[in-house]
């Protein structure tokens, strides 16, 4: 879902939540999949980042278009 909506443009920010903490598990989908192997790179600009006592940090990216 996260890929389709940043192909059709209609992203202009990605907010990530980074737990402390490993998940490896098969079969687990990645935050964009589906992209073509020759697809470029979407570029990011950092706009905030923020910790937490767990250890978790929340960064936000601006969309670069």
């Amino acid at each position: 879902m996260n890929g389709a909506f940043l192909k059709a443009g209609l992203l202009d920010e990605v907010s990530i939540l980074i737990g402390a903490g490993i998940d490896g598990r098969k079969g687990m989908p990645g935050v964009f999949d589906g992209f073509d192997i020759d697809q470029p790179v979407i570029s990011l600009s950092l706009k905030d980042v923020e910790t937490f006592k767990s250890g978790a940090v929340w960064i936000r990216y601006k969309t670069v278009e």
